[in-house]
């Protein structure tokens, strides 16, 4: 024997699970690290020297000017930065030498610190 079940009951039904499914849970991500919105880096830059200083950043052969940093002055950057890449800074430091940084690879999120000295014996440099 069949019950019967009036349609506006089942239409009804039917719209609240499709009300349920649609509206996207937001739940949170258990294996996230809490940095899945971050879709950039900063980039701390503290100037020593009393020359001022032009910085590029250069990541998946894209070369990005950040600004200049003047001397004995703080500056903080933000790049754009989607996923993990290899990057590194040039430095074109006024009247002196240009210079960069060894590669490394970065991630959305991360903190990049740059202290640029008189003497900068840690990046590679070459004549100006």
């Amino acid at each position: 024997m069949k019950i019967p079940i009036p349609r506006i009951l089942v239409a009804a039904a039917a719209t609240c699970l499709l009300a349920g499914c649609a509206s996207g849970g937001t739940g949170s991500d258990p294996f996230s690290d809490g940095t899945r919105g971050e879709q950039e880096i900063k980039v701390f830059i503290t100037n020593l020297a009393f020359m001022d200083a032009t910085v590029h950043s250069v990541t998946n052969g894209s070369r990005r000017r950040l600004g200049r940093v003047t001397g004995k002055r703080e500056s903080v950057f933000t790049v754009p930065f989607r996923h993990s890449a290899e990057f590194y800074l040039e430095i074109d430091i006024m009247a002196g030498p240009k210079c960069r940084t060894e590669r490394m690879f970065v991630d959305p999120g991360d903190h990049v610190e740059l202290v640029i000295q008189t003497d900068n014996p840690y990046l590679l440099c070459g004549e100006s």
